[in-house]
């Protein structure tokens, strides 16, 4: 089966640099699209652990070694801050 180069260079003697720049291109990019999405699940998770955590009353937060000022401190921050 041909690579992409091997195809490009038998259809005009192309060196297939343009191929391999493309293929990576593609490449990061997909890798840029793939951290995009980490990060996106990232902070839905800091958002939904930050309201469960609002939630929990005083003595599972004292379980946890935290007051309900801690809880509020926590929940307050933005989803972007860890």
């Amino acid at each position: 089966m041909a690579t992409n180069t091997q195809f490009v260079d038998t259809l005009g003697g192309t060196s297939g640099l343009l191929v391999d720049t493309m293929a990576d291109i593609m490449s990061g990019f997909g890798s840029a699209v793939a951290s995009v999405v980490a990060a996106a699940r990232t902070w839905q998770a800091r958002v939904e652990e930050r309201k469960h955590l609002a939630s929990l009353d005083a003595r599972l937060l004292d379980d946890m070694g935290m007051t309900r000022a801690d809880a509020l401190r926590e929940g307050n921050k933005p989803f972007w801050m860890s």
